[in-house]
């Protein structure tokens, strides 16, 4: 071998002129652009589809504080999706709100609201209202 040849093949990437290397660090530039917003929108799709999954706070907190009966029983203890009116009781208003449905009840000497949840038919809570007359 000649050192002709010999520094030709050592100074083969260094020996690149200016406009090259310049094309060569913004090609450079670019790809690393490029890659840090592929990775940024791929950590955005991954948030996306692990709030879509995650699953909706439990309400047993909800029930489990939930009000009694003026006679001192469970205010879930109507499990069955029946509600028994009194004789004289009728249905006034009602207020649905998601997962739960607020009955005003008249009666002919009394007012109450019923609260129950949709899902199960049980009474969450019972309040009584009284009027002064």
């Amino acid at each position: 071998m000649t050192g002709a040849q010999t520094g030709t093949e050592e100074n083969k990437d260094s020996a690149l002129d200016p406009a090259t290397e310049r094309l060569r660090g913004k090609l450079l530039r670019f790809m690393i652009i490029n890659l840090l917003v592929i990775f940024g929108l791929l950590i955005v799709v991954i948030g996306i589809l692990v709030y879509r999954n995650a699953e909706p706070p439990n309400e047993e907190a909800d029930r489990s504080a939930s009000a009694t009966l003026r006679d001192g029983s469970a205010a879930a203890s109507l499990i069955g999706g029946t509600l028994r009116l009194k004789p004289g009781e009728a249905i006034a208003d009602m207020v649905a709100e998601g997962r739960r449905v607020t009955l005003h009840i008249k009666g002919e000497a009394s007012e109450r609201l019923v609260q129950i949840d949709i899902r199960d038919g049980s009474v969450i809570g019972d309040i009584a209202i009284e009027t002064t007359r």
